[in-house]
């Protein structure tokens, strides 16, 4: 039987219909570790390429203006950043009923990584969370329930992509000023534009190219534009998250991915969107970067070719490019026999 710790120490069974208040719950963590595009980038040798190759584009985006209608409440900015990814994508779906959404959430896959009662915790989390987003999708209103199902997830989310111990020892919690602070963030949005015209992808991946970085996902893809939801309290490090949406671009093209002509970032608290034009991978002048792009991410996270071999059957058939791909599949595979 799961049970729940609140502030007078009182214990509770847990009840999914229940969101409010301070919950732990308890038991250790399996620690693991993901390798992925974002750490590909941090990599000195791919920083510098891609500050010679992609200047962010001139005049760079004002921000010094901008008012913040949802200054930060939470102590803990990374589970809120993360929990609004999640109420996010749940407005982008209800909003949007042509929306595809992978059948998993990241936080299901961090089942997999836990062992004994805290397997059993997190399969609890997760389906009250199916639960409530389901009830919402069907018209019911937002409320702290499925808040703080949001902010569970965020939290299991971190087992899966970091491995770390969480807040608190190992506890997954809900604190009234998470609460605050997701409210603030849904008050702050105009959800009437992020209708989409066409198409609408939530967490987009990239299939064997996404593999080729060691994993790669995005936030959403809608009718022609990949956006990154940036949960931040302060607007720096612009050309950083222009690189890793030009990283996904390449990615979406090198799987044959649907057209990408937009790069935006959506920053949360200051309701305000930055946009930029997507490069058309298709021109020959980014050949020699895809090119260094392939033999870098293989040379880091694979060294068999197996990565790229796969890859291969997705790459668009036309690219001047493919021919020295599959010369640089058969020169690893040549040197690894």
């Amino acid at each position: 039987m799961l049970r729940v710790r609140r502030q007078h120490h009182r214990t509770h069974e847990l009840n999914p219909q229940k969101g409010r208040g301070e919950l732990s719950f308890f038991s250790p963590l399996i620690l693991l570790s993901d390798m992925s595009l974002t750490s590909f980038l941090a990599l000195p040798e791919v920083k510098a390429r891609f500050k010679q190759d992609w200047p962010i584009p001139s005049p760079p985006p004002s921000t010094k203006n901008w008012s913040i209608p949802a200054p930060p409440v939470s102590a803990r900015p990374a589970i809120i950043g993360t929990a609004f990814d999640y109420v996010f994508r749940f407005y982008l779906r209800r909003l949007n009923s042509i929306a595809q959404e992978r059948e998993h959430w990241i936080a299901d896959n961090a089942l997999a990584r836990m062992r004994g009662s805290m397997r059993e915790i997190g399969r609890s989390i997760c389906d009250t969370a199916h639960i409530r987003h389901q009830d919402f999708l069907n018209g019911k209103p937002l409320d702290d329930d499925l808040l703080s199902s949001a902010i569970l997830l965020a939290q299991l989310d971190g087992v899966f992509r970091s491995g770390g111990m969480l807040p608190s020892s190992g506890e997954f919690t809900v604190l009234p000023e998470d609460l605050t602070d997701l409210r603030q963030l849904v008050a702050a949005c105009d959800w009437k534009q992020w209708r989409v015209l066409q198409f609408c992808q939530l967490n987009p991946t990239f299939g064997w190219a996404s593999a080729l970085v060691g994993g790669a996902d995005a936030d959403f893809h809608l009718d022609t534009t990949l956006y990154e939801l940036k949960t931040v309290r302060q607007v720096t490090g612009l050309t950083g998250h222009y690189h890793q949406l030009v990283a996904y671009s390449a990615l979406n093209f090198l799987n044959s991915g649907p057209p990408i002509t937009e790069l935006g970032i959506y920053f949360s608290r200051f309701a305000e969107i930055v946009r930029w034009a997507a490069p058309d991978w298709k021109d020959t002048q980014y050949e020699s970067f895809l090119l260094w792009f392939c033999t870098n991410a293989e040379k880091r996270f694979d060294g068999s070719g197996i990565m790229l071999s796969n890859l291969m059957e997705r790459v668009p058939s036309d690219l001047n490019l493919r021919p020295q791909i599959e010369a640089l599949v058969v020169e690893i595979q040549t040197k690894n026999n």
